[in-house]
């Protein structure tokens, strides 16, 4: 069992930006490690938001010692986006 997370980047990281907002962009990738949960980022690409390119990924989460899979499933997510199959 594991989980596949998609997210959405906040448009806003400018020096004014709201604190929330910026809070809020790292709740799902800086409380997995202290878990011992193995975790991979796979790049999805640029899309737009308020106008802006933005890159944007999916963050794949699974039981301890689940490395292979992780690394697998991300091998597999990478071929999908370059080659649409």
């Amino acid at each position: 069992n594991g989980f596949v997370i998609f997210g959405k980047m906040a448009s806003c990281f400018k020096i004014f930006c709201h604190p929330l907002k910026m809070y809020l962009s790292d709740v799902f990738t800086c409380g997995i490690n202290p878990l011992r949960i193995p975790g991979l980022n796979v790049p999805l690409g640029l899309f737009d938001v308020d106008g802006v390119k933005l890159p944007s990924g999916c963050q794949i989460l699974g039981p301890e010692l689940s490395e292979s899979i992780i690394y697998q499933l991300g091998i597999d997510i990478e071929n999908i986006i370059t080659t649409g199959m």
